[in-house]
């Protein structure tokens, strides 16, 4: 298989997986701040799926990191999915919650349901089956249960 149908192959899984999501994720800001957030996203992804980039995760997970804490709800979720993976960084499951946590505040459903399952797991959070099922019904009205 080529290198271009595997990136492909991958992109979509991910975008199935709830990874890799539409920039509408985010509220509608052309500032300058927020266009830069957007740039570093897009350009993390890149190195994080290997597109034009040699795939490099600490790189993306340095270049997820502005676009998060100015509150883009996708890159706020992949951190929590690098952090809860371990990859680009060590293993971490309260930060990957953590991150979790900070979109599925905004509504992030693929958030809710991550984290749904850290607290069905009790990774990075006590486990409690309630808080599980509160954040999975929370996903599925958002149409993306688990």
């Amino acid at each position: 298989m080529t290198k271009a149908c595997t990136l492909l192959t991958l992109a979509i899984c991910l975008g199935c997986c709830g990874f890799v999501r539409p920039a509408h994720s985010q509220p509608a800001d052309t500032s300058t701040a927020q266009t830069d957030a957007g740039a570093q996203f897009t350009l993390g992804l890149s190195y994080y799926l290997g597109k034009s980039e040699a795939q490099d995760y600490p790189r993306a997970l340095a270049l997820f990191r502005k676009p998060a804490e100015q509150g883009h709800t996708t890159a706020q979720h992949n951190l929590g999915v690098m952090y809860n993976e371990g990859q680009g960084v060590a293993q971490d499951h309260a930060l990957a919650a953590a991150w979790f946590r900070k979109a599925a505040d905004q509504g992030d459903a693929a958030a809710q349901r991550s984290l749904g399952k850290m607290y069905e797991d009790g990774r990075g959070v006590q486990r409690d089956a309630a808080k599980a099922a509160e954040w999975y019904r929370k996903a599925a009205g958002s149409g993306n249960g688990p």
